[in-house]
């Protein structure tokens, strides 16, 4: 067989190297897992690649759930991010355009203002009838051009007020659309990330603390093999309705990945947050599944929740580690339960430190006092 040559050979290449893919991974030639494998083998994408590679080198399985939230990681999200920058660029180019269609407008209203004036001067000084009549004249024509400009503009203004307008939903929708998981409807990891550091950045500056919640499907892979993964999905999406209804309308409730959620409860104490996760944890437990179309009744599903809440010692990624940690403490003790994380691990700085005199017998003895936000950082 000749060498591929040219595009269209090396794209011949790449997509025997897809089939070869997807048939090694078990996975049906849908066009989200062509177009997954695609990239991956072209290596226009080293994110995705690194992912991939990432979780076959740790033994993970590329099934349908896996390369489902690759896609919308890696593909979707890149659809949507070129979406946003290119209304981002449509945005600064009509900011543009309707700053020079005004500055155009403020230099010829100024000119045309000066020459009416100069017309109106040499009229008072006319004694003439004829050239009195005729400066008036042209000033008339040069307020009627004036006039006609000032409308111009306004329709121009109009024009491009609704352009903007148009561009600016657009990026709205792109934006509010890159931050959405696209099965369940709930914020996707990225926006859930972002106020996660804003909620930090609160309780280092004095704030209260929220409360962090990661909450993973028990079993979830066996019930997906057992039940197929359309099945699955409704599962997903019957859980996030479950868990949005059973918070507050200001807590935020997103998909993690896979079959992991992330809820940030607005400040309440730790005990709070804690009754909170068990009755989650209770509610989804008590609901049973039924196929809708056979009526087959496929059991129950539980939760495994972390809980903890932040610290003025944290960093964002700390806190979901230690909310992490104890989401897996509770899957290593059975499952189907709650456990708070640990409080923050920190070492003691020397500015911590302060030293007290002692008496003349007695050595100076040291106190640690804690480290709070400083005084510019407090509000």
């Amino acid at each position: 067989m000749g060498e591929c040559r040219g595009p269209h050979g090396k794209a011949r290449a790449i997509a025997v190297q897809v089939v070869k893919s997807l048939r090694r991974h078990g996975l049906p030639p849908t066009p989200e897992y062509y177009e997954l494998f695609f990239l991956y083998h072209e290596g226009s994408h080293p994110a995705l690649a690194r992912d991939i590679e990432s979780r076959l080198a740790a033994g993970e399985s590329l099934d349908e759930a896996t390369c489902r939230t690759l896609y919308e990681r890696h593909v979707a999200r890149a659809g949507l991010e070129q979406a946003i920058e290119r209304a981002g660029e449509q945005l600064a180019e009509l900011g543009s355009r309707l700053d020079d269609e005004v500055a155009e407008a403020e230099v010829g209203f100024r000119q045309s203002a000066e020459r009416i004036e100069r017309l109106v001067a040499r009229a008072a000084d006319s004694e003439e009838p004829r050239e009195l009549k005729d400066l008036l004249a042209r000033a008339l024509a040069e307020t009627r051009a004036v006039v006609e400009a000032a409308l111009q503009l306004e329709h121009r203004l109009h024009v491009t007020r609704a352009e903007l307008s148009a561009v600016t939903e657009a990026f709205i929708s792109a934006r509010r659309e890159a931050e959405t998981d696209p099965l369940t409807g709930l914020p996707n990891r990225r926006r859930f990330e972002r106020a996660v550091a804003h909620a930090v950045e609160r309780v280092r500056r004095g704030g209260p603390a929220p409360i962090l919640l990661l909450a993973d499907i028990d079993h979830f892979k066996d019930f997906n093999d057992r039940h197929g993964h359309v099945t699955g999905d409704l599962v997903l999406k019957a859980v996030a309705q479950l868990l949005r209804r059973n918070v507050d309308e200001r807590d935020l409730v997103s998909r993690w990945g896979g079959e992991e959620f992330a809820i940030l409860l607005q400040p309440r104490g730790l005990a709070q947050g804690e009754a909170v996760a068990e009755r989650l944890r209770r509610t989804v437990g008590s609901r049973r599944i039924r196929q809708r179309t056979t009526g087959r009744d496929l059991g129950t599903v539980t939760l495994s929740i972390g809980v903890g809440e932040a610290s003025p010692y944290d960093t964002p990624e700390e806190w979901i580690e230690r909310v992490d940690r104890a989401l897996y403490r509770a899957k290593r003790r059975g499952r189907d339960r709650v456990e708070v994380a640990e409080p923050p691990a920190r070492s003691v700085s020397p500015a911590e430190i302060a030293f007290t005199p002692g008496d003349d017998d007695a050595p100076a003895a040291a106190t640690v006092a804690p480290r709070l936000p400083a005084a510019e950082e407090r509000p």
